[in-house]
């Protein structure tokens, strides 16, 4: 599943920035939704990556673990060779929150269409969307400021 597609602003050269790239990431060979991606290991590497398909796929190391609370983000680079352009996904359990999110949205949005009610958690449940959409915006320019310092 694909979210939206973007470009990477980085002033190399494209197959400069493919060995930079590949320069920075740590292959595995674990699927990349579901693997743990909290690193406590002190090395230069920013991403975990597999290549499946003829496709990178990477996902950024984090080094606190606090920061596993973020939203996990897999960036898929189709044609890495060719251009810069690059696929965003959801992880696993990032999906699921989000299908939950919709569902208890949907959920909520009945319930005020049949009783005709507004009730509290409404609200609520459009800040906690709010919160969710927010941090996987901020997590998603974490991605593209590392890879255009590249």
């Amino acid at each position: 599943m694909t979210i939206f597609k973007s470009n990477i602003d980085s002033t190399k050269k494209q197959a400069e920035f493919k060995t930079i790239l590949e320069n920075k990431t740590l292959k595995t060979g674990k699927t990349l939704s579901i693997m743990s991606t909290v690193n406590m290991t002190t090395n230069d590497k920013d991403f975990y990556g597999k290549y499946e398909k003829d496709a990178l796929s990477i996902t950024r190391i984090r080094r606190i673990s606090i920061l596993r609370l973020l939203p996990k983000l897999i960036i898929e680079f189709p044609e890495i060779e060719k251009n810069k352009k690059f696929n965003v996904k959801l992880g696993l359990f990032t999906f699921l929150l989000l299908i939950i999110l919709c569902l208890a949205l949907l959920s909520n949005t009945y319930e005020l269409l049949t009783t005709g009610t507004f009730a509290n958690d409404f609200i609520t449940l459009l800040g906690f969307i709010g919160i969710f959409v927010g941090l996987i915006w901020i997590e998603f320019m974490v991605y593209k400021q590392k890879m255009n310092t590249y």
